[in-house]
């Protein structure tokens, strides 16, 4: 290639540089990573709430067991005391005793049931929380999946896109002197992967900063033979 090509060649290069950063740019800023970032904080939450109402549930559920258990045996004394007192017909002041007795147990498995009756109807409304809750986690869910999908898609085009840029890089540099590129990758990594630029007039178009006179002389007298120096502005290779 000769000399006067090369400065050319560079700028295709700085093209191909840019529209890789922007295609970088792209796949940082795609919309669908902080939709799917507040779904996982949403679904972990209800998560916590789920566990939470489980929690209950189970406590719930307990406590009717433990209030059957109790009425059971409460039960069986009745039945223990009424045959008690079949046996002891004649003895007035026994009967009493157990009649009174029967009466209070028959008032606790009242309380009892009634209690029961409340947790039952408290586990019916725990299984309208956790269905809401199984409901949007299942909403959440799905939109994950779309949301997934959209994003391996627009990841898996832009990530075409620049397969195709980095072979037109690699095809350019392959056409320039080595020494040419290792000092444009240089100030590529040193300048947010800009590394050289057009001098239009008395312009930089990388930092576009207007040279004086005696900065573009020296910048001329100091270019290659094939027009590259650099900028004294912003240290770029400058293609004069």
């Amino acid at each position: 290639m000769s000399p006067a090509s090369q400065g050319e060649t560079l700028l295709k290069l700085v093209d191909v540089d840019k529209l890789l950063l922007q295609l970088d740019k792209q796949l940082n800023a795609l919309p669908q990573r902080p939709k799917l970032d507040d779904l996982a904080d949403t679904f972990d939450q209800l998560a916590d709430k789920s566990e939470q109402v489980a929690k209950l549930r189970l406590r719930q559920e307990m406590s009717i067991k433990a209030l059957r258990d109790e009425r059971q045996l409460l039960s069986e004394k009745v039945i223990e005391s009424q045959r008690q007192i079949e046996a002891n017909s004649t003895k007035y002041k026994e009967v009493s005793l157990l009649s009174t007795e029967i009466e209070n147990l028959n008032k606790r498995i009242e309380k009892i049931t009634y209690d029961i009756g409340e947790l039952n109807a408290g586990i019916g409304k725990i299984n309208a929380v956790e269905k809401q809750l199984s409901d949007r986690q299942a909403y959440i869910h799905a939109r994950q999946t779309e949301l997934t999908e959209s994003l391996e898609n627009d990841i898996s085009q832009l990530e075409a896109q620049s397969n195709k840029l980095e072979q037109q890089r690699q095809k350019l540099t392959a056409l320039l002197p080595a020494e040419l590129v290792k000092r444009y990758d240089r100030q590529r990594g040193l300048k947010q992967g800009i590394g050289a630029a057009a001098l239009e007039g008395h312009i930089c178009q990388a930092c576009h900063i207007e040279l004086t006179e005696g900065q573009l002389a020296r910048a001329k007298r100091d270019a290659d033979e094939a027009g590259v120096g650099t900028c004294p502005s912003c240290l770029r290779l400058l293609v004069i």
